[in-house]
């Protein structure tokens, strides 16, 4: 990660020299409503430069101690997938107390002078500078003070309801990861390390990969969920079907959270392997059985269910 001294342009193209159009934001989940604001980037940018700057952590973890935000991917994956939109550079600047007491002006004048900024890019509630002083109007006065235009993306709504992380986040904490996917405009995934678990499932016939992912992404409701596992070893990946258990394992007494997968069809050691879960849908709720037959019975419907999801 960059610091805010350290912010400068790194395209060596003749564009460089026409100046830049910069859009800034964490961008967490690059959701369809980023997606739409970087498009429009990418059309205003023609012979410029289209640059993204992102943060590496939430302003408010900075701003606000009791702030502890979880989020929807890993920077590593944001990163990777703002480089695939297509944009001519990213750039990932730490956001510290240094930026947080930085005022709008003295920002912009950063981008201007370090970025050659010609062009700034905004989403809905935009604000960028000490107290959130920088918000649209502002901008754009700023923007005839030093010769750089300021373009407002119209928010992209669902259903009237405003695309944003924060919408995602409650959809996945409700369970509704297909509501999450259609904001997403992809499945919702998590990634990891399949680490050993205390073998309940190898016990009922239904060995699972248990994924450890960072403490810091958000994981869906507890709940049976229809998924696609993917495993890589370095060498060699997989995709496989996968029933997902979220939860404590009630019917044998109240344990730590996990997250542990059922991989249809597959025999063999995944223990160590590189390890993502695509959400498709939840099945149904965990639930406390007076049994561990009875409870393997319902295993036995949800894999039938899972399959005939992921089939389709």
């Amino acid at each position: 990660m960059r610091s805010i001294e350290s912010l400068r342009i790194t395209e060596s193209s003749y564009k460089s020299n026409m100046g830049s159009a910069v859009t800034i934001g964490v961008f967490d989940g690059l959701h369809r409503g980023h997606i739409e604001l970087i498009r429009t980037l990418i059309d205003v940018s023609k012979d410029m430069l289209s640059l993204v700057l992102t943060f590496s952590k939430h302003p408010l973890s900075i701003l606000d101690s009791n702030f502890a935000p979880k989020y929807l991917c890993s920077v590593e994956d944001r990163l990777s997938m703002l480089k695939e939109t297509g944009v001519d550079e990213v750039i990932p600047l730490d956001f510290d107390e240094e930026i947080a007491s930085l005022s709008a002006e003295t920002f912009v004048q950063l981008l201007c002078n370090n970025l050659n900024l010609k062009v700034l890019v905004v989403g809905p509630g935009f604000a960028l500078g000490r107290k959130r002083e920088g918000n649209v109007p502002a901008l754009k006065a700023l923007g005839k003070k030093y010769g750089f235009a300021v373009i407002d993306v119209n928010p992209l709504t669902e259903s009237s309801s405003l695309i944003n992380s924060t919408s995602i986040r409650e959809s996945l904490k409700n369970g509704s990861v297909r509501e999450a996917a259609n904001l997403l405009g992809r499945n919702f995934s998590l990634k990891g390390q399949v680490v050993k678990g205390q073998g309940v499932g190898h016990t009922l016939g239904f060995p699972t990969a248990n994924l450890l992912s960072e403490n810091n992404i958000v994981i869906p409701k507890d709940g049976i969920y229809a998924t696609w596992s993917y495993f890589s070893d370095g060498k060699s990946s997989q995709k496989l079907k996968s029933a997902t258990s979220i939860g404590v394992r009630p019917t044998f007494g109240k344990h730590d959270r996990t997250v542990e997968s059922y991989i249809l069809d597959y025999d063999g050691d995944l223990y160590g392997k590189s390890m993502a879960l695509e959400f498709v849908e939840r099945i149904r709720d965990e639930i406390q059985y007076e049994s561990a037959s009875r409870l393997t019975d319902q295993m036995h419907i949800d894999v039938r269910d899972t399959r005939k999801i992921l089939d389709n």
